[in-house]
């Protein structure tokens, strides 16, 4: 086991501090590192984000709101695809939960 600093990268959000693993981590295949970190909250807010474009459960935009292919660099918005409620009762009102007049 090594401790590393941090992990270079020009994403400060990727730089977190790590501890390199030579052996011994269920399911590492021999021979290999792992580098063992914390994930960020922005690194699992990437990857919810990034697997909801895969699922097709979301949508990159640009300022006019018109569809981004899924490799576009920027977004102006993301346009998440929600289900609607199982209970059709619950659309009836634009009313917040607990915001009733």
């Amino acid at each position: 086991m090594r401790h590393l600093d941090r992990l270079p990268s020009a994403q400060p959000w990727t730089r977190p501090a790590a501890i390199v693993l030579f052996d011994g981590l269920p399911g590492q295949p021999p021979g290999t590192r792992a580098v063992l970190m914390r994930p960020t909250r922005e690194a699992l807010a990437r990857q919810v984000v990034a697997q909801a474009l895969a699922a097709g459960e979301a949508r990159p935009l640009d300022r006019r709101l018109a569809p981004l292919d899924t490799a576009a660099r920027t977004a102006a918005y993301l346009a998440l695809f929600v289900p609607p409620p199982a209970d059709p009762g619950a659309t009836a009102s634009c009313t917040a939960p607990g915001q009733g007049p």
